[in-house]
């Protein structure tokens, strides 16, 4: 099921006024938790990405590492030598099995397709990002307050770009994966 379709179906929106509004939430709440995360999430192509080499292991800015092809020093193919490390494909990284990966600048370079697009995400990010998404939607007239007080009681509205806490906490638990 599309993002869109899941904020429509939890907002209770039938018609299609709304969007052109929800699409931008979605792009910006996405596109957002990229930074968040300090791992990035979204679809890249034909990444290239190089290392220095002299670590056991190597992190890779993307997750869900897709179609990768590693050389050392741009010649001999590190494919080639599968058995000297491992890449963990969903985490980002790889690791040497045997020694440490040749200590030299740009040693090690990796060419690959990473990420997911807004309808593949895991699906703890998924709902926790679009659980963000409803919730700018419904505030997104209430900017600068931060609270709103009614007869039977009152409301503290996080403020404006700020992430909900519990979508904070499923943001702050994927940041641990590329550590």
């Amino acid at each position: 099921m599309s993002i869109i379709i899941d904020v429509k179906r939890q907002l209770e929106v039938t018609s299609n006024d709304w969007d052109d509004i929800l699409n931008d939430i979605i792009d910006r709440i996405f596109s957002n938790a990229d930074t968040e995360m300090n791992v990035k999430y979204s679809l890249v192509m034909d990444y290239t990405q190089y290392w220095d080499g002299g670590k056991k292991t190597l992190y890779f800015d993307h997750v869900n590492i897709g179609d990768c092809a590693v050389t050392d020093d741009d010649v001999a193919l590190v494919e080639g030598r599968e058995e000297d490390y491992v890449l963990y494909t969903e985490r980002g990284y790889m690791k040497s099995t045997a020694a440490e990966f040749t200590e030299a600048p740009r040693v090690i370079k990796a060419v690959y397709n990473a990420g997911y697009g807004i309808g593949s995400y895991p699906d703890d990010i998924r709902t926790a990002l679009t659980k963000q998404v409803i919730h700018d939607f419904r505030r997104r007239k209430d900017t600068g307050l931060s609270s709103l007080s009614y007869p039977d009681g009152s409301v503290s509205k996080v403020t404006v770009d700020e992430w909900l806490p519990d979508v904070q906490k499923i943001l702050n638990k994927k940041k641990r994966y590329h550590l």
